[in-house]
């Protein structure tokens, strides 16, 4: 099992998002235990925000520096901060979003963008709801509207990068929540990766990203 939350301020006006996604996060936590994360939207900008995870613990030394670095190459860097195992960078960048992602991504295998949106950030952590909200804050997030997801690991292993929301990789702002399996996943994915497709983890939810990508 898993839990599937998302709320929608039907005026459109950005307000406090974050009190109403940890409730029922918290609510859904005994269906999910093993991870725990929110994709929130908040439309501030024409910058691009990007949320990189620097490894499956704290983030090691000296490799933020390098990521941010890297990313100067392509973008004009505005701010950027650790918190936990991400890195969250705010940047002006009118690029390919793809091919910044694999520039980023290039400084260490251990390192995944997890977010990259002028709206979205995904913030997602091994283990409980509370814990989310102590390392990155979610009950003081503001914004539209957020989907969010508790997960019960039943096929794939636990850690970070398995945890949802997913990004669609390569795309700006398109983050999904799954419950259920896919039945043709594997089929799915052999054709992805014949056509060059990287996949981050084991669980077939990552294919709805890619394939609504291509729909799109």
């Amino acid at each position: 099992m898993c839990g599937i939350v998302g709320y929608i301020d039907r005026s459109g006006s950005v307000g406090p998002i974050g009190p109403t996604m940890l409730g029922m996060l918290d609510a859904l936590g005994r269906r999910g235990p093993d991870s725990a994360g929110v994709a929130a939207y908040n439309p501030r900008g024409s910058s691009v925000r990007l949320r990189i995870k620097l490894g499956d613990q704290e983030a090691p030394e000296g490799r933020a520096d390098a990521v941010i670095s890297q990313a100067a190459t392509c973008a004009d860097i505005l701010q950027s901060s650790v918190t936990g195992s991400y890195l969250r960078i705010e940047a002006s960048f009118d690029g390919n979003p793809a091919e910044m992602e694999r520039t980023l991504e290039a400084v260490h295998p251990e390192i995944e963008v997890v977010s990259m949106g002028h709206s979205l950030e995904i913030v997602k952590q091994v283990d409980s709801p509370a814990n989310l909200d102590a390392t990155y804050g979610v009950r003081e997030f503001t914004g539209t509207h957020a989907i969010g997801h508790t997960r019960l690991s039943t096929e794939s292993k636990v850690d970070l990068s398995h945890s949802q929301p997913f990004w669609a990789h390569g795309t700006l702002d398109i983050a999904v929540v799954h419950n259920g399996h896919i039945t043709n996943y594997h089929k799915l994915r052999r054709q992805y990766e014949m056509r060059g497709i990287r996949f981050y983890t084991e669980n077939d939810s990552e294919i709805i990203g890619i394939y609504l990508k291509e729909r799109m």
